[in-house]
């Protein structure tokens, strides 16, 4: 049965609006720590006209401190936006102060739909640009459980964990297998796994594909992070990796 032009009017009209979840991480590649207290931010922003202010259709914020990365989720309604408009996320990271530190500095296009955005900052001012102090030995001691490959939540049920000891050896599990290997983590922030070995057990899925994915990412790690009670491994780039948690031993 074809319902009238009215009653198709109104049919639409009383759908509810469907609301899009942006998970969006900033990054920056400095070697600078970030002051306890910073605040990293994100707004959706309407760009469509040159000649006027951006006017923000979203914001979302967190107190951060140390190193990248961040993360805040943004929520929008792309069905409320002009199909001819243009819409970017912009982020900021500012100190305690108030003083912005870091910030975008090209166009980032807002996704129509959930999505998971990674945006790059890039240095304004602010504190100095000391280096990156990190601690290593503060990798000893805690079972840091995998959190985060990418940007993605780790399998809810997975074991994935690695175990630090003073000795430059790290001890854990993929995902299905025991692994081993050897570690450098320097306080300059630079990050080196050995070859790696492991058991030869096959697993069920998702098990098999986190397990690839920390050996890949052992073996791409060149940085690490540490902030919040996470442990982050960075590629040469400044990509995340993986993203640790720490837990009790």
């Amino acid at each position: 049965m074809r319902l009238s032009p009215l009653l198709a009017a109104l049919s639409v009209a009383a759908m509810p609006a469907l609301a899009a979840d942006i998970a969006v991480t900033g990054i920056y590649l400095e070697r600078i720590a970030t002051p306890p207290g910073s605040t990293f931010s994100v707004a959706l922003q309407d760009v469509s006209r040159a000649d006027a202010p951006a006017v923000a259709r979203a914001r979302a914020e967190a107190t951060v401190a140390g190193g990248p990365p961040f993360r805040v989720v943004l929520t929008d309604d792309p069905q409320t936006r002009d199909p001819q408009g243009r819409y970017a996320l912009r982020a900021e990271l500012r100190l305690p102060d108030g003083a912005l530190f870091f910030t975008t500095d090209s166009f980032v296009e807002a996704p129509g739909e959930n999505a998971e955005v990674e945006i790059r900052m890039i240095r304004t001012g602010g504190a100095p640009a000391e280096p990156v102090s990190l601690k290593p030995w503060d990798l000893i001691g805690p079972r840091w459980a995998l959190a985060q490959i990418g940007h993605l939540p780790a399998p809810a049920d997975s074991k994935a964990h690695l175990l630090f000891d003073d000795a430059g050896r790290i001890a854990g599990d993929a995902g299905c297998n025991r692994l081993g290997a050897s570690y450098l983590a320097r306080p300059d922030g630079a990050f080196l796994a050995g070859p790696g070995m492991s058991t030869m057990m096959a697993c069920p899925e998702p098990a098999m594909s986190t397990e690839r994915a920390v050996f890949d990412a052992l073996d791409r790690a060149r940085g690490w992070r540490l902030g919040d009670d996470r442990m982050t491994l960075l590629d040469g780039d400044g990509a995340v990796l993986l993203v640790f948690a720490r837990a009790e031993p």
